[in-house]
């Protein structure tokens, strides 16, 4: 597996696997061009074939997006892109998480993300997460 930053036209490529994920989580269905302006973008492939992404506004080192497709599910990709991200970023690091969401709260909570409080949102309950 190695892990890229992705830029430009290079987002077209992670936008297929944002658009299968994301598009059942949240009202607005964003084009994933948009929901990730501004942010740093890295992808993990295998074998050239995009296994996940994760998006992050750098200036809160706030994680945006995590993402992994579901063939390649339970290989540590998720862990190898957070990892990367606080490699890169260093702690603190922050997110937000649908509730709803129970295999993601448990990753983010295996992790080592602390839950720090709740709120709603449009499309339901979330969970902001810090790691220290």
């Amino acid at each position: 597996m190695v892990i890229r930053k992705i830029e430009g036209d290079g987002l077209k490529r992670i936008a297929p696997l944002f658009k299968k994920i994301f598009t059942d989580c949240f009202s607005s269905h964003p084009v994933f061009e948009d929901a990730v302006r501004g942010e740093i973008v890295y992808a993990a492939f295998i074998k050239d074939e995009v296994a996940g992404f994760v998006s992050v506004w750098q200036e809160d080192s706030f994680i945006h997006f995590l993402a992994v497709d579901d063939t390649y599910r339970m290989m540590g990709i998720g862990r190898k892109l957070v990892g990367h991200v606080e490699k890169t970023f260093g702690r603190p690091l922050s997110l937000k998480c649908l509730k709803a969401n129970t295999g993601a709260v448990s990753f983010y909570t295996g992790y080592g993300f602390k839950a720090i409080s709740e709120g709603d949102c449009p499309d339901g309950r979330y969970i902001c997460f810090l790691l220290k």
